[in-house]
């Protein structure tokens, strides 16, 4: 594994830092797809009886300007760009994150200003929020096209006429910047912020504030320390080699097109979110742990039911399968091996890894994932959600999952897994995150569960109330149309939340969306069943 890089001080008094490991991934990505970007939204509600400081279209703004100034001079490198090199190959480009001092209150206002839109509307928070989030994903036309230039971040704020009090908070990412956690992270900031700024009146701090050594050392962890460095070993670069190898004859679970496509007549390639009630969730988690799983197991196990019982696998003697298996799809997943994919023409472990350090974890995203034996979902034509035998054959699964990434959070290869959250969340990184939530695994420095805070912000003028209560938590990553359809879980006050983001259709396809139906019927089969 490559050491993190340090930031260093150029001649002409710039800041800068080449892009490592999934930075760079990321933004080799952007340029081939034009496709790499993380967005996280809440909805929040101001106590009533801070409601009057926020009235005013001028106190809005400034109440969050303020709050978006703090967190930049607390972490300037989101006040950074990307420099990339002239370089014809996009995988030999050059890639360094830059960061211009600042030499003036102005100019730092200047930079805010550029990265900040407040929107007022007569609408619902909700539907302002839309109109900056879920629309982006609402036509193929549109999310193409999105792109944040030369900056790393754009923050909105949504201010509803129609609902006094209540705001939506979007937040928009290149992805090489930060994942999942780490904008969360940003975001729980951000709200912290704003709770503060309702009960104090401080002056801002001085552009002389922003210090370089705040300059964050690692994508995922903006707001933490650097995970740091941990090396296989020899066993453990066996292992991943292994790895490497096995995936390429897992099953494909959703079989995408590589060519571009128009729209199969009846597909919607809109974002679909599912979200399910507080005593639904409740009786997930219950069941989960009577039977010593994880949600994200059950989950994973349910993904896989839906995607083989809709795209049957093409080779029926195998029965090993990952929660992201698109990796055959990508070009760079043939580096264990020769053109022609064969056993016989391995390339030397050593080789492999420098192929693969120079694009990136891409190994990370699509092999170290924790392939898991599918069997069950196998043996049978037909079967019937809810029947004894479909329940016995989900908690089969589910107990493979577990075992599966068990396996791999105790080596050191969790490190290269730990090191991208994307896709894999849904599988063995987010069982690990559960795990080390829980307590029964310990945290890697730098790891930390966003919006910490129980939904709540601050207190109101009283002392009684919070200052600010999360009504609503979403986010989508757009990662890259190369992952094909991305489905995330997670629970937002309570809550468990599924979600579907579509590649779009003139780069790849999806033949149908049928299993996203079934993916959710099996969700709410579980937790119905009354032998549990």
């Amino acid at each position: 594994m490559a050491d993190i890089a340090p930031w260093k001080l150029r001649a002409d008094g710039l800041w800068t830092r080449p892009l490592m490991g999934p930075e760079r991934m990321f933004d080799q990505w952007l340029e081939l797809d034009g496709w790499t970007e993380w967005m996280g939204a809440v909805i929040f509600t101001v106590a009533p009886s801070h409601t009057p400081k926020v009235e005013s279209k001028d106190n809005v703004e400034a109440w969050f300007n303020k709050a978006i100034t703090l967190i930049c001079i607390q972490k300037p490198s989101l006040l950074a760009t990307i420099q990339r090199g002239q370089q014809d190959s996009v995988p030999a480009k050059s890639r360094d994150f830059i960061y211009t001092p600042l030499e003036s209150d102005s100019e730092l206002a200047e930079r805010i200003a550029q990265r900040t839109t407040v929107l007022h509307t007569n609408k619902s928070a909700k539907e302002g929020l839309k109109s900056l989030t879920d629309e982006f994903y609402s036509s193929p036309e549109k999310r193409i096209s999105i792109e944040l230039g030369s900056r790393l971040i754009h923050l909105s704020l949504v201010v509803s006429s129609s609902e006094p009090g209540t705001f939506a908070l979007a937040i928009r990412c290149n992805h090489a910047l930060n994942d999942f956690w780490s904008g969360a992270a940003i975001l729980d900031n951000i709200l912290t912020r704003l709770s503060n700024g309702l009960a104090e009146d401080l002056p801002l701090p001085s552009y002389t504030s922003v210090s370089t050594s705040s300059l964050h050392p690692c994508y995922l962890d903006i707001l933490q320390q650097p995970l740091g460095d941990a090396p296989m070993n020899k066993e453990d670069q066996e292992k991943a080699k292994q790895l490497l190898g096995a995936n390429l004859a897992n099953i494909t679970m959703c079989p995408i097109t590589e060519k571009s496509t128009k729209n199969p007549p009846g597909t919607d390639y809109a974002v679909r979110r599912q979200m399910y009630s507080e005593d639904l969730t409740k009786r997930i988690i219950k069941i989960c742990k009577a039977r010593g799983v994880t949600v994200t197991a059950l989950l994973t196990a349910l993904q896989a039911f839906a995607l083989l019982k809709t795209f049957p696998p093409q080779s029926l003697p195998c029965s090993v399968a990952s929660p992201i298996c698109v990796s055959n799809r990508l070009k760079q997943t043939s580096l264990a091996y020769g053109r022609n994919g064969d056993a016989a023409s391995q390339k030397p472990n050593h080789q492999t890894f420098k192929e693969a350090a120079d694009i990136g974890p891409v190994m990370a995203t699509t092999f170290l994932v924790s392939p898991f034996e599918v069997g069950a979902f196998l043996k049978k034509d037909d079967v019937t959600i809810g029947s004894q035998g479909w329940l016995n054959d989900v908690w089969e699964v589910t107990k493979s999952v577990s075992l599966a990434t068990e396996d791999a959070v105790k080596s050191n290869i969790s490190e290269h897994v730990d090191w991208t959250q994307g896709p894999a969340a849904f599988g063995g990184v987010a069982h690990a995150m559960e795990a080390m939530k829980a307590g029964h695994l310990t945290s890697p420095p730098g790891m930390f569960t966003p919006l910490s805070s129980p939904g709540t912000y601050g207190k109101d003028d009283q002392g009684d109330s919070p200052a600010l209560k999360l009504d609503d938590f979403s986010f989508y990553s757009r990662v890259s149309n190369l992952f094909g359809p991305q489905t995330w879980a997670w629970t937002a006050l309570g809550k468990l939340n599924t979600i579907l983001v579509m590649p779009d259709p003139r780069i790849r396809s999806v033949p149908n969306l049928q299993w996203w139906d079934l993916f959710n019927a099996s969700i709410d089969s579980i937790a119905n069943d009354s032998s549990e």
